[in-house]
């Protein structure tokens, strides 16, 4: 019997939440946890750690790359396209109310390529970002190289050789993050490179973890490492330490804790857990679009948000929790099932597996 990994669940769902207070501050005040950002990093190694255990029998079976690729894009595609539209939607009323940021041929460009899950080649006042209309996307965007990467190459990633990659790419992140001063980059074209990196050493690090879980002994409880994770992603660290601090926690601390927390399941609010995660994706992924319609409209009515602070923000945090909750069970998990039938002939619904997706800074 495949174990459950709740508490797994809940980090991802503490993550997503930390996410939405990074790009909502004005809801709460102008309050932005400056290392909020780290959450890409945990969303990557619980990726690798999960997907493999949710897939590693069928890859080492008949089920091919592309099949795996095409699993995975049924799992991002429905909410994904939602928060793409979204964001289109609130670029679209911005300019027609006279606040936008993005010209027209910006606008559709960004839409048709982002249909497909590939970056913009426009630039802007956005400043590069590979994804103007739903900035969050990047992550999935490379996270969907490594999972490229990870089926292509299963059979030859040895406990050697996933170790040999992730001390290469940790070793090259290191430099980059000493060098930058920070880990905040990857959303932007200049800053390509460190998404790749920050992808590549966190999600074959959950693998590697994944694959020596049965050594592990000493479990974590399930409140200590959701409170790890929240410290962290709440710390705000001297700037002349800042580059040691994202290191910290991107080679070594996150993850420990995914390490230590699958280890040992929560022995109560297992539901809770469990909501956290099922709700994770759809937060992440629609929270931005939901918040540039708000802002947009009360910029046109003249209103500021920031008058509600912190009640707005928290408003917003319940309000987008429970909206993800009820597409999964009327639009999410229906569409899957209908993709699922298209693209590889199953009938029945793709396990639903969680996925990490990273703020952008």
């Amino acid at each position: 019997m495949r174990r459950s990994y709740a508490t797994l669940d809940a980090i991802r769902g503490v993550g997503a939440v930390m996410i939405v207070v990074r790009h909502t501050g004005a809801y709460f005040g102008d309050f932005q946890p400056p290392e909020s950002f780290l959450a890409v990093d945990l969303f990557f190694v619980l990726s690798g750690f999960v997907l493999t255990h949710a897939y590693h029998e069928r890859l080492d079976g008949e089920m091919t790359a592309l099949d795996f690729m095409r699993v995975r894009l049924v799992r991002f595609a429905p909410l994904y396209w939602l928060g793409l539209l979204g964001g289109t939607l609130a670029a679209v009323l911005a300019i027609l109310i006279g606040h936008g940021d993005m010209s027209w041929l910006g606008i559709g460009v960004s839409f048709l390529t982002g249909l497909v899950f590939l970056p913009s080649p426009m630039p802007g006042a956005t400043g590069w970002k590979l994804f103007p209309l739903n900035d969050p996307s990047w992550s999935l965007f490379f996270e969907l190289i490594a999972n490229l990467a990870l089926a292509v190459y299963w059979r030859r990633l040895g406990n050697r050789n996933l170790a040999m990659l992730c001390l290469v790419a940790g070793g090259v992140l290191a430099m980059s993050v000493l060098n930058l001063g920070y880990a905040a980059e990857g959303f932007r074209w200049p800053g390509m490179l460190m998404g790749l990196l920050r992808v590549f050493y966190s999600f074959f690090a959950g693998v590697l973890i994944y694959r020596f879980r049965d050594r592990i002994r000493l479990g974590l409880h399930p409140l200590i490492a959701l409170g790890l994770v929240a410290a962290a992603l709440l710390g705000a660290p001297p700037d002349r330490w800042r580059a040691i601090y994202d290191l910290a926690w991107i080679l070594v601390g996150f993850p420990a804790v995914i390490a230590l927390a699958s280890a040992r399941e929560p022995t109560a609010g297992a539901g809770a857990f469990r909501f956290l995660g099922v709700t994770s994706y759809g937060v992440y992924v629609l929270h931005y679009p939901l918040q540039r319609l708000i802002m947009t409209a009360a910029t046109a009515l003249g209103w500021d948000v920031g008058a509600f602070a912190p009640w707005g923000g928290l408003l917003f945090i319940a309000g987008v929790t429970t909206l993800c909750w009820r597409l999964d069970r009327v639009y999410d998990q229906p569409l899957r099932r209908w993709l699922t039938a298209l693209l590889l002939g199953w009938r029945r619904p793709i396990a639903a597996t969680p996925l990490p997706s990273a703020p952008s800074p």
